[in-house]
């Protein structure tokens, strides 16, 4: 696994410079989050930037933060702020890449009790959460 790659693109969406993670993505890179399976950099590239968006319109502060393990696994640290209170959100995603050391496929992982605790959090603050 190419550490430096995962480095870059965390880097990139931590900045949110979107231009700079697509060039990191193969063009029919595919993204496994949930139970959606996305194909093509820009269909995921305008995922992020969508959910990049939504937190600009709906909370109060955000700030993103990542780190890369030695195998090239991103964790993601989204920390908000909304009605005075603050959480912070973490999540995994893998890469893969292909030949040309380009990512291939991005696997999402959810961390056990985030996705419970950050809905929580919304539903304390009276966030409506987008699906």
């Amino acid at each position: 696994m190419n550490t430096k790659i995962s480095f870059q693109f965390a880097n990139a969406l931590d900045e949110n410079d979107f231009d700079a993670a697509v060039k990191l993505l193969h063009n029919q890179c595919t993204y496994s989050i949930h139970d959606t399976e996305m194909v093509g950099a820009d269909d995921i590239i305008d995922s992020y930037r969508k959910a990049d968006a939504w937190c600009k319109e709906t909370l109060d502060a955000y700030e993103y933060e990542s780190s890369v393990d030695e195998e090239g696994v991103i964790t993601f640290y989204d920390h908000i702020t909304h009605g005075g209170l603050k959480h912070t959100h973490c999540c995994q995603q893998k890469i893969t890449l292909d030949g040309d050391g380009l990512i291939a496929h991005i696997e999402h992982i959810e961390l056990p009790n985030e996705r419970e605790s950050i809905n929580a959090f919304f539903k304390q603050v009276g966030v409506q959460r987008n699906k």
